[in-house]
């Protein structure tokens, strides 16, 4: 590992915050946990030249991604990176989902998000050091409790003082784990109170994912068969009003309703005034 250790302190370090020990001990792991093979050839050659062309590519790829994303939004009122949470299952997809290992009201309370997939919750799974981006935690979809990339995640947002009132946001990202598969796109759809559709963004893995629009009240995530998600960011929720338009039944109910506490408050005002109402 000696020649693998000069490359990390020459040129990992700075691109990744590892020392030459953690570099080490990352590779080494990573050989044992490979998830493209694309890494695993770049180790087992200890030529590095590729892997490192690669891994600075991903990282232009990554900040001009985040600089796009991150205009429109000067101040981020809150970002999730599921770090202090407890019970993170493997990164292996396909195998099942603990109970601990799930993930849906827990910051409800805090930030008013409620996360979802197929089954209850979202996976929390546990990615390592360097291949989450904060920390070693990330999450995943729950397909029939087995772990899954491919299948969607939803996060929706209420009041943190009272979880049962609906809320709204003008932005929300989340960023892919760091061994991408830049093949493949990642999308993400904003959904408002009523659930209508916002709109929707769609990037390359591992460009982090973006929607800035008024009214977000929830978010669905759809990975591309590898990718685990880390760090989701957002504005400040407000209570959310919905635009539904009433039923034709409603709206002639409301009428009647109005007619008649006009009909009243003028009868009252005849009466006070001692004249007669027709």
């Amino acid at each position: 590992m000696a020649d693998i250790s000069i490359r990390c302190e020459r040129s990992l370090e700075p691109l990744v915050h590892f020392s030459p020990h953690e570099c080490d001990r990352s590779l080494e792991r990573l050989a044992h946990f490979h998830k493209h093979e694309l890494f695993l050839y770049a180790l087992e050659e200890l030529q590095g030249e590729f892997f490192m062309s690669y891994l600075q590519k991903s990282k232009i790829m990554l900040m001009a991604s985040a600089i796009v994303g991150f205009a429109s939004s000067p101040s981020l009122a809150a970002t999730i990176n599921f770090d202090d949470l407890s019970g993170a299952m493997t990164f292996f997809s396909g195998n099942p989902v603990p109970p601990e290992a799930r993930i849906s009201d827990q910051f409800l309370g805090t930030s008013g998000v409620l996360f979802g997939s197929d089954s209850s919750g979202v996976a929390l799974v546990n990615l390592g050091f360097g291949h989450a981006v904060s920390g070693s935690n990330g999450i995943g979809a729950i397909k029939n409790d087995l772990l899954s990339y491919s299948d969607p995640i939803f996060a929706s947002f209420f009041l943190p003082s009272n979880p049962s009132v609906k809320a709204v946001t003008n932005f929300v990202s989340i960023t892919p784990d760091r061994w991408p598969d830049p093949t493949k796109s990642l999308l993400i759809e904003a959904f408002g109170i009523d659930g209508n559709l916002l709109g929707s963004f769609s990037a390359l893995d591992p460009s982090p994912l973006s929607i800035s629009v008024e009214g977000i009240h929830s978010v669905k995530i759809t990975g591309n068969g590898s990718a685990a998600f880390d760090n989701f960011t957002f504005n400040d929720v407000a209570p959310g009003v919905s635009e539904s338009v009433p039923e034709p039944t409603s709206t002639l109910s409301l009428l009647a309703l109005g007619a008649f506490g006009v009909s009243s408050w003028l009868k009252r005002k005849q009466q006070l005034s001692g004249g007669s109402f027709n």
